[in-house]
């Protein structure tokens, strides 16, 4: 959904391939929250963060409403590392493509654990109603 032209919440994934192996993936708070006003911008979410926080993810971090490491906390790919590219390119042979598939599994059950609680939020329904 869309607010003012910009997305509303969002599951984001990032840094999967990098230089730092520093992937995770998240609820993203949208772009039309005003952080120069950051705890009534947080004060929606601060209960669902700390649910969050509860199932094991990390906790209220200025856009993230709460995250958690890719792949169980290996976090994500190096892409200097030689393992992690041959890990890469076995999987991209198979036909099963088991390591992009439990990436994927992980990513969809981020999504589909806390979209109801998104959708509640006052500030998702805000917008949705706009």
């Amino acid at each position: 959904m869309k607010h003012q032209a910009k997305p509303n919440y969002s599951m984001f994934a990032q840094h999967i391939f990098s230089l730092k192996n520093i992937g995770w993936s998240g609820w993203y708070r949208p772009q039309w929250i005003d952080f120069k006003n950051q705890s009534s911008a947080t004060l929606d979410t601060k209960e669902l963060t700390d649910k969050m926080k509860s199932t094991g993810c990390k906790g209220e971090e200025a856009w993230w409403i709460g995250s958690q490491d890719l792949r169980f906390g290996k976090k994500g790919f190096l892409s200097t590392d030689i393992d992690d590219i041959v890990a890469c390119l076995e999987d991209n042979r198979t036909e099963d493509h088991s390591l992009a598939n439990t990436i994927a599994e992980e990513l969809w059950l981020m999504f589909v654990t806390y979209r109801e609680d998104i959708e509640a939020l006052d500030s998702f329904k805000q917008a949705a109603s706009l």
